[in-house]
């Protein structure tokens, strides 16, 4: 199977994710319009931590409008380069169409992200 990519103004930008969806049971969530049912987990390294957070912060309105409820940003203490961010949707179509969207791999690219992120879409039951 070829990889994923995605295009950037720069060249093309090679994606990995996963399209295994993960079924977490959780009474705490119950899939409805009040709670999330979908999570998008990033692992991505980037060059360095603190211009990768201030860029990540510019693209709040990004976020929101592309489907995003909530986010949290994770960091390695060892390896401030090493990162996690939980992306949390309505859906798990919201959360892939998030991942396609082609102005993501631009913003991935500008923001300082090295190589190609690794993606994982989980869906609470």
């Amino acid at each position: 199977m070829a990889t994923p990519v995605a295009r950037t103004e720069g060249g093309r930008l090679p994606l990995r994710h996963s399209m295994v969806v993960l079924r977490c049971a959780s009474e705490q969530h119950p899939i409805s319009g009040d709670f999330m049912s979908a999570v998008l987990i990033v692992k991505a390294n980037v060059a360095s931590y603190d211009p990768w957070q201030t860029s990540y912060d510019g693209m709040a309105a990004f976020r929101r409008e592309n489907g995003v409820i909530r986010d949290e940003v994770y960091c390695s203490p060892e390896d401030m380069t090493s990162i996690l961010v939980l992306h949390y949707f309505d859906t798990v179509d919201a959360a892939r169409s998030f991942i396609a969207n082609p102005d993501l791999a631009d913003a991935l690219k500008s923001s300082g992200v090295i190589g190609a992120p690794h993606f994982t879409i989980t869906e609470v039951r």
